[in-house]
């Protein structure tokens, strides 16, 4: 096999194989790597597309029948005094405070 020379007649280095090969190699692993991280990407979305759509169908269905999605009609309404024991003049000083 003639050896090859290049333009100034020296004669040319070979390119070592396995140099070929392995960036080949990392270029095949890193687009794995990143078709796998888009199909993740794409599932959870889609994923998420399909749980609020169900979440809404289900949602306007039970409000159709009447049940409550809103959290202040879970609120029962204040005690009155009378009948509230923490009231009493004991725990009184416990109560009095501003928020800040």
């Amino acid at each position: 096999m003639p050896i090859p020379i290049d333009n100034e007649g020296t004669a040319a280095k070979p390119r070592a194989r396995w140099k070929v090969w392995l960036k080949r190699l990392v270029c095949g692993v890193a687009a794995l790597v990143v078709g796998m991280v888009l199909l993740a990407v794409l599932a959870v979305l889609f994923e998420n597309w399909r749980g609020r759509r169900a979440w809404e169908a289900y949602r306007k269905e039970a409000e159709a029948r009447g049940v409550k999605f809103d959290m202040a009609s879970f609120i029962p309404p204040p005690i009155p005094d009378e009948s509230n024991v923490a009231a009493i003049p004991m725990f009184a000083a416990l109560f009095d405070y501003e928020r800040i």
